[in-house]
């Protein structure tokens, strides 16, 4: 399978979306063996895990800050996708929460709480965010060509996204007999293969559909 459109400035190797998908789903089986056998520490917050959470929706945000750039601002997904991912790096971050630690317990550290101004400002200028992206979803997206490829389409990646925030929801709410420490575990790990299958995602959009002109 081609994934490099013939005008894309974005090339990739086939081998880069097949080593993808094995990394996707190799650590989608491993995920519920890895919950019970990691140390619970490293799933606090602010711990490595959530760490290399925002480090990979970072990573997704400036690619895309920076293509954008490359292309003089022509090509509207990449910034569509820089602002996407940089929402989602706040998101992890609790909105700047994280960086408010006032002391810790035995599940980690303990954080100082918003105001009721401050999540109001908070959910409002996120609000516009997510309807501006959604907004500008519907108009840059071609979607008679995404639709068009069929088959071609990257259903590995979304079904390992759908898997995976499958597998959060059960650990975040203890379902299947989880205990709080091992649905933590597969909670976050879980996460992680949500937050890869999206870079995914971006770069096979991007190879195939971001060209120089506007989109």
């Amino acid at each position: 399978m081609n994934y490099v459109s013939r005008r894309s400035r974005f090339p990739f190797p086939p081998f880069f979306f097949r080593l993808a998908k094995l990394i996707a789903i190799g650590y989608l089986l491993a995920v519920y063996p890895l919950a019970r056998i990691i140390p619970y520490e490293m799933t606090w917050e602010n711990g490595p895990i959530e760490n290399f959470q925002v480090l990979l929706l970072m990573v997704g945000a400036l690619i895309n800050w920076r293509l954008y750039k490359n292309f003089a601002g022509t090509v509207k997904m990449y910034l569509w996708q820089a602002v996407f991912f940089a929402v989602l790096t706040a998101r992890e971050l609790s909105w700047g929460q994280v960086f408010l630690v006032v002391g810790a317990n035995k599940d980690g550290p303990i954080f100082q709480e918003f105001g009721p101004n401050q999540k109001l400002i908070i959910h409002g200028l996120v609000g516009l965010l997510i309807l501006w992206l959604l907004v500008n979803l519907i108009r840059w997206v071609p979607w008679k060509r995404l639709l068009s490829q069929g088959r071609e389409l990257p259903w590995c990646f979304l079904s390992v996204i759908l898997a995976s925030v499958f597998l959060a929801y059960i650990g975040e709410k203890g379902l299947l007999g989880l205990g709080h420490k091992v649905g933590q575990s597969l909670e976050e790990l879980s996460e992680v293969n949500v937050y890869f299958g999206l870079c995914c995602l971006s770069a096979w959009y991007n190879a195939h559909f971001c060209q120089d002109r506007e989109r």
